[in-house]
């Protein structure tokens, strides 16, 4: 097998590989043995009956329309919101009703899937307006994500539904992918790069951008000479994308971005491997794929939690299908687990489902690649985790009376992917509950994507477990920056120390501050050691940060965190003392939310101050 991303091929021999191998798709038609299978694994049944339901309700009822007015509502308001939730929620019903037809084929449920398909295709524009120019928000030659997305579902339900779908649409569908996304690529990826900008990044549009576009590409398109000109553009971008993940896999968009845009390219391989025969690939032999999946394993925390670092939503549950691929690619045991962990997770929780995108392909697979044994009762303990590069440390352990924690904390510089002036951060899951959390991703609006991103407080260090000092927060770009001093991992106690001076500006009159975190598992406690030598005395603020609601300073030196029969004590020693448990509220992603801020103060003036903070379950 032949990696085209590191041995590329004349374009006359790729157009006689694709020509060699018929045109398919990784997903059966319907009426296929395998999605009645699929269909009657009872680890699914609660989510195919419920996806079942909602599309029988919304059967007979047109798409919530998408109007001029929501088009231009970015350009005048910088809201994302109003259109993006009319434009996600139209998918989400095409994607109710697919399951459902595949499901029962139900003449009900196949007249709505073609009307839907229909009139999602015939948007003007499947771009997103906030990624748009023209003050209207329609520009329908506009390559972004979300027309990338809509072009791969568009030769998805080609490949699915050709049975189903009118031939006079098909030839529609074929038509404008061709003229508008293959050729357009093609003929634009070098002179427009103001619209083809994702084509030389290092971050998930470039795999996500390349997978809509091949993928449909290698699904629909009969003329192997422009599927083999696609292919050997693409092949020049690609290593782009790869590039972004650090010499030890670790990727510093967080958790779902490397579900987005590793998960993606993941399915541009499967598609070009089954395309061509397994002849071509763009995985094989690559050595930093291994190191990309272990990232993707480690930063899964017990009860659906994240290690949320960066834009990223605290509960998600990173793709199940992503993880059963690879098992099988790779031979990965470790993948076959976490997939058979998040299809349970998954298939328990539907209301995560809205919080999807609900592209066709994850909604399918869930179905198709979910195994039919039950889960065993327990998760599986991980091990611990230290990514040298990205500076992320993540461990975890099981105390004497058996409760499972989990500790990541954070090094790295302020102008990451998606950055947050977090350096030094941590996180703390205790048997599947987040005590000490991040925010992660915000309302996406104008503002946090320009230069206000940093009066945001998922953005700032005030909306971290992190200090203020001398009232000065971390500024952002990669000057601001930490070193790690120790980074250790033992089956007993585990320590992560850095130095965080260079994080703060000159304001900070900052001389030295190091951070010390040690996990004693056996005992189940965890310590922060913060030590500052400042220029001239001053004062230090520092805050730990939780989304419990149950927060109270007990007196100077106690503090507890109360969620369900846990009580989290927090007791402080050296010259701090509690302050206060401030309420902040801030709009996220989906729904407005909060934090707690517990705050610790100096208790007076000094050159040299510090403190250490003994967190562990009390004894109730």
């Amino acid at each position: 097998m032949r990696n085209l991303l590191t041995a590329p091929l004349p374009r006359q021999e790729l157009e006689e590989i694709l020509r060699r191998h018929p045109r398919c798709s990784p997903l059966p038609e319907l009426g296929s043995k395998r999605w009645e299978l699929a269909f009657a694994n009872p680890q699914m049944e609660r989510l195919r009956d419920q996806l079942i339901a909602r599309a029988r309700s919304q059967a007979s009822q047109p798409l919530p329309e998408l109007t001029d007015a929501l088009y231009a509502d970015f350009h005048l308001t910088g809201n994302r919101l109003a259109f993006e939730r009319v434009y996600f929620e139209r998918r989400r019903q095409l994607a109710a009703s697919v399951v459902a037809l595949l499901a029962t084929g139900e003449e009900s449920f196949r007249q709505s899937f073609v009307e839907k398909f229909e009139d999602i295709f015939r948007e003007e524009s499947w771009a997103l307006p906030a990624c748009t120019r023209h003050p209207s928000g329609k520009e329908p030659d506009r390559l972004d994500l979300f027309c990338a997305e809509t072009a791969n579902l568009m030769g998805e339900c080609l490949s699915v539904f050709g049975g189903v779908l009118p031939q006079r649409l098909q030839d529609e569908v074929k038509a404008r992918l061709r003229h508008q996304v293959f050729e357009l690529y093609r003929d634009r990826h070098e002179t427009d790069s103001e619209t083809h900008w994702w084509c030389t990044v290092t971050n998930n549009w470039n795999a996500v951008c390349h997978q809509g576009i091949l993928g449909a590409a290698l699904a629909l398109e009969e003329d192997h000479r422009l599927v083999a000109e696609l292919l050997l553009i693409a092949a020049g971008y690609l290593p782009n994308f790869l590039r972004g993940f650090g010499e030890d896999g670790a990727c510093s968009e967080g958790p779902t971005y490397w579900e987005y845009g590793f998960g993606w390219f993941c399915m541009l391989n499967e598609h070009l491997e089954l395309r061509t025969g397994g002849e071509l690939s763009f995985i094989a032999g690559d050595g930093r794929i291994p190191k990309i999946v272990a990232y993707g394993l480690a930063v899964g925390l017990r009860g659906g939690n994240v290690v949320n670092f960066s834009d990223c939503n605290p509960h998600v549950i990173l793709r199940a299908s992503t993880f059963q691929y690879l098992a099988n690619r790779l031979e990965c045991g470790a993948c076959r687990v976490q997939a058979h962990e998040n299809f349970a997770l998954t298939a328990k929780n539907f209301d995560l489902i809205d919080t999807e995108r609900a592209d066709m392909l994850f909604w399918l697979r869930s179905f198709l690649d979910c195994p039919r044994e039950a889960l065993a009762e327990s998760p599986t303990d991980k091990p611990d985790a230290v990514f040298e590069n990205l500076q992320v440390w993540i461990v975890r352990g099981r105390d004497g009376r058996g409760h499972y924690w989990e500790v990541a904390a954070k090094g790295g510089h302020n102008d990451e992917h998606h950055n947050h002036n977090d350096v030094g951060s941590f996180i703390l899951n205790l048997d599947g509950v987040t005590f000490l959390s991040e925010i992660g991703a915000p309302e996406y609006n104008r503002r946090y994507f320009s230069d206000e991103r940093y009066s945001v407080l998922a953005a700032r260090t005030l909306g971290h477990s992190l200090p203020l000092i001398n009232g000065a927060e971390q500024r952002e770009g990669e000057q601001y920056a930490a070193s790690v001093l120790e980074a250790t991992t033992d089956a007993n106690g585990v320590v992560y120390m850095i130095d965080l001076t260079k994080a703060y500006p000159a304001q900070a009159k900052c001389r030295s501050f190091t951070r010390r975190l040690c996990l004693q598992k056996a005992a189940g406690v965890l310590t922060v050691e913060d030590a500052f030598t400042l220029r001239e005395p001053g004062f230090v603020e520092s805050a730990f940060v939780t989304n419990r609601a149950d927060v109270r300073v007990e007196s100077p030196s106690v503090a507890v965190i109360r969620e369900g029969a846990f009580v989290l004590e927090l007791r402080l020693a050296g010259n701090a003392a509690w302050s206060s448990a401030e309420h902040l509220n801030y709009a996220g992603r989906r729904r407005s939310s909060f934090i707690k801020r517990l705050v610790l103060r100096s208790d007076g003036q000094a050159a040299s101050l510090g403190y250490l903070l003994s967190v562990c379950l009390r004894d109730c």
